[in-house]
């Protein structure tokens, strides 16, 4: 089967999402198509020398068929090579190369994974083409329950809809926190849906009863220039540290000196919303109880009172006090922590993930 099949993407193979390169690399496709929206390179190569995409463009823009040029090259090397199954990542992949597969009886697994179930501007643009993409899927994969309903929604047939949450990288549940420490971690892009000003301000309400409390921001994004502005004025300088992007390695020593985990997902004005947070899940495999908030598929990943505690979106306050339960003691720390880790290996691993994608992929032909 192997042979016969292929993955689809948007981005170069090199500089995709992490769970995506573990995709590549585990179910081992032949080929990688990618370039949007339309596939224009395989593997390392074009899909076609550079005087006939000049000249196929020409004739598109005359016909006024923009990728016109693109899915005839794409669709040459499927039936050269005799392509069986394609996954396409993300659902605006799958939206472009629906009607390619349709007209070759190529089976279509769609894999969607954040953004491409929930974006308004993204629904408006190609939900005439999701429902005419769905009809034509063979299985459709979601991240969470909560997206599952969301592409019930869009109108995908419920049937063929497969919940397959990420796995965290094993290397996280070799971490040994310090729950005797007062320092909180969080992970991931400064973006709207993080929230990552939200999390500021629950901290500095934190610190009016736990002073020795400190907060640390790995990762980088639009907002963070305006959450170090924030610090500043609300004179937490020496209180909230921003390490910027760090390696894995990194990420582990930083658990492993620190007690909790916070990330404020929010869905955004523009409806984006988290798919099946991985960050989450690597806090939560390294034994780090996890304080967050009831969205998407966190509220999977989460046991209220178990392994972390919840709360509203945007509920500063609500947010605040669960951080000072754990910062209360440091047993619940530890307890929740562990209760976590459990979790996590029993429902989240990636063997779990990728080995339930193979079977979807194989069945598919």
């Amino acid at each position: 089967m192997k042979e016969r099949f292929g993955i689809v993407m948007q981005d170069l193979p090199g500089s995709t999402e992490t769970f995506i390169k573990a995709h590549i690399s585990e179910l081992q496709p032949r080929f990688v198509y990618y370039g949007a929206p339309i596939p224009q390179f395989v593997n390392d190569d074009k899909l076609q020398p550079l005087f006939m995409r000049a000249l196929r463009k020409v004739a598109a823009v005359l016909k006024n068929e923009t990728y016109w040029h693109d899915e005839v090259a794409f669709e040459k090397h499927l039936k050269k090579q005799s392509i069986e199954v394609l996954l396409a990542e993300y659902g605006v992949v799958g939206a472009y190369i629906y009607k390619t597969c349709q007209k070759l009886g190529i089976k279509l697994v769609i894999h969607f994974h954040g953004y491409d179930a929930s974006m308004y501007s993204v629904i408006l643009r190609l939900g005439n083409r999701y429902r005419q993409m769905f009809e034509v899927a063979t299985r459709v994969v979601a991240v969470s329950e909560e997206m599952k309903n969301d592409l019930i929604i869009l109108g995908c047939d419920p049937q063929k809809i497969d919940v397959n949450p990420y796995g965290p990288n094993e290397e996280f549940t070799n971490v040994i926190p310090n729950y005797q420490s007062n320092n909180i971690v969080s992970v991931g892009r400064f973006t709207e849906k993080k929230a990552p000003d939200v999390m500021i301000k629950a901290f500095a309400r934190v610190l009016k009863a736990f002073p020795e409390a400190r907060l640390r921001m790995i990762g980088d994004g639009e907002l963070k220039k305006s959450c170090e502005d924030l610090v500043v004025e609300l004179g937490l300088a020496d209180q909230i540290e921003f390490l910027g992007l760090l390696s894995k390695d990194h990420i582990c020593k930083v658990f492993e000196d620190s007690s909790i985990f916070v990330q404020h997902s929010v869905q955004a004005s523009s409806g984006d919303k988290e798919g099946s947070p991985v960050a989450i899940m690597e806090a939560a495999a390294a034994g780090l109880p996890i304080v967050s908030t009831r969205h998407a598929g966190i509220r999977e990943t989460v046991i209220e009172e178990e392994t972390g505690y919840l709360c509203n979106e945007h509920d500063v306050q609500s947010f605040s006090d669960n951080l000072k339960k754990l910062l209360e003691s440091k047993n619940r720390r530890e307890q929740m922590g562990n209760a976590g880790r459990v979790h996590i290996k029993t429902n989240f691993s990636r063997q779990k993930h990728i080995g339930f994608l193979n079977n979807i992929v194989s069945n598919a032909t």
